[in-house]
C-alpha cells in the first residue's frame, strides 16, 4: 500500500466486515481518502492509528453509512490540517466515539459525535 495515491472508495459497501485491521497499513503517498469506509453498514470500531495524515488528505464522507460503527481511533494522529474535516464524520451514528489526538484545539479529548 505505500504506493497508492487514490485509496477513495477501498472498503466501500464491504457488508460483512465488521472489524479490519491497518496497523500496517501504509498512508504515506495517499491522498484521497474520501469514502473510504462508506456504507461499511456492520463495521464497528476501527483503529486508525498509524494511519498518516496531512493537510494533503481529502478525507470527504469517510465514514458516511457506518451505521454501527461505535468507535474510531485516532490516538496517535492529528487530523488537524485535513481538507473538509468536517465531513469526515458526518452522518455517523450518535453511539460512535471519535479518539483522537487533535481536532482543531480539543488535544487529547474523546470526542461524542454529533449530528449536525
Amino acid at each position: 500500500t505505500d504506493k497508492l495515491i487514490n485509496l477513495c472508495g477501498m472498503f466501500r459497501c464491504c457488508n460483512s466486515l465488521k472489524s479490519i485491521n491497518l496497523i500496517s497499513f501504509n498512508t504515506n503517498k495517499a491522498i484521497n481518502m474520501s469514502y473510504m469506509f462508506g456504507w461499511c453498514e456492520k463495521l464497528e470500531e476501527i483503529d486508525l492509528r498509524n494511519f498518516i495524515i496531512n493537510d494533503k488528505n481529502i478525507l470527504l464522507y469517510m465514514f458516511s453509512g457506518c451505521k454501527s460503527l461505535k468507535l474510531i481511533n485516532f490516538s496517535k494522529l492529528s487530523i488537524n490540517g485535513c481538507k473538509f474535516i468536517e465531513l469526515i464524520f458526518k452522518n455517523l451514528s450518535e453511539e460512535c466515539f471519535i479518539i483522537c489526538k487533535d481536532i482543531r484545539g480539543l488535544k487529547s479529548k474523546i470526542i461524542k459525535n454529533n449530528k449536525k
